[in-house]
């Protein structure tokens, strides 16, 4: 490892985004990882069942390794989260079904497109998303930039067994850690991503809990 822990913490500090200050929203959005499609459904499953949105969009086109080899169903993302979703007691009727996007920028958009075809979302204004915690800063600030209209609040999920203060101390968390780091001033500089103000997204959340 060339960087210090001192710089370690700075690096996690900015993007490992475990969860932003939450209120009640109009809908969920998962960005589908079909490494923690389990974990991503029973995070989103947790707080759907207390009452913060009426509503998942499930949003992920990749297909994922059959859960089953004698089987060989394979699933995309979302069609995986959603099975596991309906397991834990969410209805179909409440999933908002994408598997199309490959990557951040077509799941904002396209889930986007799929809100404004829905009778009860067209006019959502606020949403929970809910991603692999290594990109969480990278998912707000894809919603920034391709969903200006949004009020995005986010929950971080960790699959990687280890606590997120020590991610560096875990080889494939560091890994991809750092990689998403590298992606942010590249992807800003294209129009991909634009900076988000963590600390404003947590007042504007508090608010809207004191005035529901």
């Amino acid at each position: 490892m060339s960087k210090n822990i001192q710089d370690f913490n700075k690096i996690g500090q900015y993007l490992l985004i475990e969860k932003t200050a939450l209120a009640r929203a109009d809908a969920a959005m998962i960005f589908g990882n079909k490494t923690i499609c389990r974990n991503l459904a029973n995070e989103a499953a947790n707080y759907y069942h207390l009452g913060y949105f009426p509503y998942v969009a499930v949003s992920g086109g990749v297909y994922c390794e059959p859960d089953d080899p004698l089987d060989n169903i394979y699933e995309t993302e979302a069609e995986r989260i959603e099975k596991f979703l309906m397991a834990r007691g969410v209805p179909q009727s409440r999933i908002l079904l994408e598997n199309t996007a490959s990557n951040t920028q077509q799941n904002v958009l396209n889930c986007k497109a799929a809100f404004n075809q829905h009778a009860a979302l067209k006019d959502a204004q606020s949403i929970i998303s809910f991603g692999n915690i290594k990109a969480s800063r990278r998912f707000l600030m894809t919603l920034k930039a391709q969903w200006p209209e949004i009020f995005a609040m986010h929950v971080g999920v960790n699959g990687y067994a280890h606590p997120v203060q020590k991610w560096y101390e875990h080889d494939g968390f560091r890994r991809a850690a750092l990689d998403q780091y590298q992606r942010i001033d590249p992807y800003i500089k294209k129009g991909w991503i634009a900076e988000v103000d963590i600390d404003d997204i947590n007042r504007k959340a508090r608010q809207i809990m004191k005035n529901p």
